[in-house]
């Protein structure tokens, strides 16, 4: 006969209530809406790329090409 072996002096933490699962599908942050420009805003100075083109010589930008000489 062997006797019981006695309690340990250590007992581990019960374990944690598992956690909330995460949600299927979380729907992207909205982005804020776009503000529309006032018209005062559209006399100020042009944009860089229209400011290049208006430098750039086209020959004939308002002719159209008469493709057969005449």
């Amino acid at each position: 006969y062997v006797p019981p072996a006695p309690p340990p002096n250590y007992l581990p933490p019960a374990a944690p209530p598992p956690a909330a699962p995460p949600p299927a599908y979380v729907p992207p942050a909205v982005p804020p809406s776009a503000q529309v420009p006032t018209a005062a805003s559209q006399q100020q100075e042009p944009r860089l790329r229209d400011r290049i083109i208006e430098r750039i010589p086209i020959i004939n930008r308002f002719h159209e090409p008469d493709p057969y000489g005449e």
